[in-house]
């Protein structure tokens, strides 16, 4: 089954004062639910991942393979439980983009094309616009 890894606009986790959060949680979600979605620690999705994933002392997640044929929900949780950043639903894998759960607007995610940054939902992390 194919594979992408996860991009996000929350690595590392930080809160509002930018401040990096130890033992953040990164949760992944079928999309529209509250149930847990199978996550994976290599690109064969041979060996899954505990989730939510927990953020190192400095606040970063480990790299996560998501199932391509998943549309998935996006949280991050400081470790008490408090959102940090918008509620990503859908977060569709190999996207650069996702909307959040309260207007329906892009959540942040974009890429640097010819120094300007933009937000483009037809691009995916596999186009290469990263460089």
């Amino acid at each position: 089954m194919p594979s992408d890894i996860y991009f996000s606009p929350f690595i590392p986790a930080f809160n509002s004062n930018g401040a990096p959060v130890p033992g953040a949680k990164l949760s992944f979600f079928y999309t529209g639910t509250d149930t847990l979605a199978p996550i994976y620690i290599d690109d064969a999705l041979s060996s899954p991942l505990n989730n939510p994933v927990n953020a190192d002392l400095a606040g970063r997640f480990p790299n996560v393979y998501l199932d391509s044929g998943i549309t998935y929900r996006v949280r991050v949780l400081d470790p008490q439980g408090v959102p940090l950043g918008a509620d990503i639903d859908p977060y569709i894998p190999g996207s650069i983009q996702g909307r959040d759960g309260k207007d329906g607007e892009n959540a942040g995610a974009g890429f640097y094309d010819d120094g300007a940054w933009a937000v483009d939902p037809s691009k995916t992390v596999d186009d290469g616009v990263w460089g």
